[in-house]
């Protein structure tokens, strides 16, 4: 997007949209009103006159008004471990992480080593947070808006 536009201003709730975006069902996507800055749930697993209503609302509308909210790449969440691992200051637990994210089932085992450590657990969870605010405003941005 070209800097010199200005960028459309949405009211939405920031925790909402990170959480549309960590979902990973694959039964459900999440769209952004960005007239309203309501995060619209659609899913396969309760179809009714209601969604159906919602989601011809949605075809009706302006070009660009509702904007798809991406899923977060499970690529990104490795590289969030690994940068997480690196701010760990005690060294034990920087390698009990470290090896818990090599191979096969490295979300489960970071994750139960970290149940160990709830002061790094408390600091893993406000960290993944920081992240995935930060891929919603460069998702907005990219779709040349802001949160208001």
């Amino acid at each position: 997007m070209n800097d010199e536009q200005p960028r459309r201003r949405v009211h939405a709730n920031l925790e909402e949209l990170r959480y549309a975006m960590e979902d990973a069902s694959l039964e459900h996507r999440y769209l952004l009103d960005t007239e309203s800055g309501e995060v619209i749930l659609v899913s396969e697993l309760f179809e009714d006159e209601e969604q159906r209503q919602q989601l011809a609302k949605i075809d009706e509308a302006e070009s660009g008004r509702y904007l798809e909210v991406p899923r977060a790449q499970s690529r990104d969440g490795y590289e969030d471990m690994q940068d997480f691992i690196d701010t760990v200051e005690d060294e034990h637990v920087r390698e009990l992480l470290d090896v818990a994210i090599q191979g096969k089932g490295a979300f489960r085992r970071f994750k139960d080593a970290l149940a160990r450590h709830p002061t790094e657990q408390q600091r893993w969870y406000t960290f993944q947070a920081a992240q995935t605010d930060a891929r919603v405003r460069a998702w907005l941005e990219a779709q040349g808006c802001e949160l208001a």
